[in-house]
């Protein structure tokens, strides 16, 4: 274990207090040493755990703290309380999807307003779930709705089956979905190991229904310690609270300690990065200067053509990417698409849209971007909401437009898509994805969308900000940010024209 910095000591005298503690960590900070460094210190007769955003990083977690400290996901913490609590439980992801179909007010309705009330309901009740939200309050799940940016098109219709799918869905205890790990144990007050002493990994990025489970499991007396960045949440389309740091800070009266030195960003990137945040992050005293680039639109080939295995190549949308994509195939470069959910959801478009033909589907795709967004429009829904959709579409065509079949789409997006992050390719990524990523080269497409023209909100902006930062501190040593053409007019819908028509590229 390395000697502790000056910020990591003044953390460390700091755990004997008595009170919660909350580090406002930046990116590059080692905040994953900090919280090791943290293990070494809790006395090994506390029974304590380190919660983290998800199972690869608690087996990492695992391995660098001490024997003592249990890592784990919130989600394994309450699959474990459900499986003490019902004998034989298992995890289901048909579930959902079968309730849904069981539901007898269904089987009257017409064929597509059916397959359009099930999508609803999928999305709906994955929203009440991880966001601990009152199924019978609309306007509570039309507002988280619009935050994630999903898409309902039947929401008045959908809605009046929700109640009862939410009913059904917790009557049955001995199957679960991912999502009722967290529910269930909430709902029926299973019993919830308790611990002296807490350790939250990203705590910015926890939803409602954990927050609600975090306050079960920290005993009496206990020590809460939380490490996140209020400038990495980026994931309110899934459902995080925005404000889930300051929502700690103030529900668990916790004193605050700053982790502000980036000891994985050069000079030059940390200056791009206070120009996003301020003094929030700062650079480390060994640390080089780095190369921050501005490149205009001519030498966009050069670029390309300079991109190694282990460069990084980001976008604050999918679609500038897969026809990038297809060029470094060409050239022979491996290239990976991050985000295997990302190539589920486009399959599973292409399965609802039933095409016979890459150009029917790319003509129903258009057509049901804008028969979507038509109604988004009508209903006033968010820009970010009606540009996610604009963004699906557009992926999906720069498959169809690869392809010479329906079939060779499907194959290809399964192909492209993963989660994996070998060493030998090219890695393509949103912004999204690739958070807790980071590559000595970064090239950035699309710069001009960030932040994104389409935020309006304070809470858009606010996310749009932070994507811009996530951004920027993705690169160890060379970010380039690469002009790069808008989209071709030939592949504009209805609503891309709008946008264009007020000045916004969609």
């Amino acid at each position: 274990m390395p000697s502790p910095s000056p910020r990591q000591s003044a953390i460390l005298d700091a755990l004997p207090m008595p009170t919660h503690m909350l580090v406002q960590a930046c990116a590059g900070s080692g905040k994953t040493t900090l919280l090791g460094m943290i293990g070494e210190r809790i006395p090994r007769r506390l029974r304590s755990i380190a919660l983290c955003f998800n199972k690869s990083i608690a087996q990492e977690f695992q391995r660098k703290l001490p024997a003592h400290i249990e890592a784990c996901t919130l989600h394994s913490l309450g699959f474990a309380a459900c499986r003490r609590a019902v004998r034989n439980v298992e995890v289901d992801d048909r579930k959902l999807r079968t309730v849904i179909g069981s539901l007898p007010g269904l089987h009257t309705l017409e064929e597509n307003l059916r397959r359009t009330i099930c999508m609803d309901l999928e999305c709906m009740v994955g929203l009440v779930t991880d966001m601990a939200l009152d199924p019978t309050d609309p306007e509570a799940l039309q507002e988280a709705i619009d935050q994630t940016g999903r898409t309902v098109e039947a929401f008045q219709k959908s809605f009046e089956f929700l109640n009862d799918v939410i009913d059904r869905m917790d009557r049955i205890t001995n199957f679960i979905t991912y999502g009722e790990m967290l529910r269930h144990p909430l709902v029926y007050g299973y019993p919830l190991h308790q611990y002296d002493a807490v350790l939250v990994d990203e705590a910015q990025d926890l939803n409602a229904v954990q927050h609600a489970l975090l306050a079960r499991i920290v005993k009496p007396g206990g020590k809460l310690i939380a490490v996140g960045d209020r400038f990495q949440s980026i994931y309110g389309f899934r459902g995080a609270d925005p404000e889930s740091m300051d929502r700690l800070k103030r529900e668990w009266s916790m004193q605050e300690f700053p982790l502000d030195v980036s000891y994985r960003c050069p000079r030059a990137v940390v200056r791009a990065a206070q120009a996003i945040v301020g003094d929030s992050i700062q650079p480390a005293e060994t640390a080089h200067e780095g190369k921050v680039e501005h490149r205009p639109l001519n030498v966009m080939g050069a670029t390309e053509t300079a991109l190694r295995a282990g460069d990084m190549v980001l976008c604050r949308i999918n679609a500038p990417l897969v026809p990038l994509a297809f060029r470094l195939i060409r050239r022979g470069q491996r290239v990976l698409l991050r985000g295997r959910d990302l190539g589920v959801g486009l399959t599973s478009l292409v399965e609802k849209l039933h095409p016979t033909t890459t150009t029917s589907l790319i003509e129903k795709a258009r057509k049901w971007a804008d028969r979507t967004i038509e109604t988004m429009r009508a209903a006033d829904k968010p820009a970010t909401t009606i540009q996610a959709v604009e963004d699906k579409v557009e992926t999906l065509i720069c498959f169809a437009e690869e392809s010479q079949s329906v079939a060779e789409v499907v194959l290809k997006i399964e192909n492209m898509f993963s989660d994996e992050t070998p060493a030998n390719v090219v890695l393509l990524s949103t912004v999204h994805k690739a958070k807790g990523l980071e590559a000595d080269t970064v090239v950035v497409i699309r710069p001009d969308l960030l932040p994104a023209p389409w935020a309006k909100t304070e809470m858009e902006e606010m996310q749009e900000k932070n994507i811009h930062y996530v951004t920027v501190t993705r690169a160890k040593s060379h970010l380039i940010m690469q002009e790069t053409p808008k989209d071709k007019p030939r592949r504009r819908t209805k609503t891309s024209e709008a946008f264009a028509q007020k000045g916004i590229e969609a």
